[in-house]
């Protein structure tokens, strides 16, 4: 197990970051593993990098590993926190991984959708923008 993402090395985790969105892709999520903010637990075969913030006892992952995502990377680093006498939690999971947390023996709580919206059809004209719009004009004043 290795944890990165100290001050020291911080370049060398966005590269490493960097690779796994190249080879593996990304979600809406992933960009945040580059900002230096969070810290990066990488997998043995640096396949899976977990991008996470420790709150007390807890280590909260934001979203699924980027990179390859398995029911065995999941452990590794449910075994990891557990080496610091911290309880992991997932944040934002995608859809298709769900199973795979649940297998690790995780309980799922729903929250909400991520919203995709189409940019070129977007309009806040007329009787369906009214609302929005009104919200809209109260932040730009």
């Amino acid at each position: 197990m290795k944890q990165i993402l100290k001050e020291s090395n911080h370049k060398t985790t966005i590269e490493i970051i960097q690779q796994l969105i190249q080879t593996y892709g990304g979600t809406s999520l992933t960009h945040l593993g580059l900002l230096g903010d969070k810290k990066v637990f990488l997998s043995e075969d640096q396949k899976s990098a977990f991008v996470y913030r420790k709150q007390g006892n807890k280590l909260v992952v934001l979203c699924d590993p980027i990179g390859e995502i398995s029911f065995e990377k999941i452990k590794e680093f449910e075994n990891y926190s557990r080496s610091i006498k911290c309880i992991p939690c997932f944040y934002q999971i995608d859809e298709n991984s769900k199973m795979l947390y649940e297998k690790a023996g995780y309980r799922l709580l729903k929250l909400g959708e991520e919203a995709i919206v189409e940019l070129e059809n977007f309009e806040i004209a007329g009787k369906k923008g009214a609302k929005l719009r009104t919200k809209r004009n109260k932040f730009i004043r």
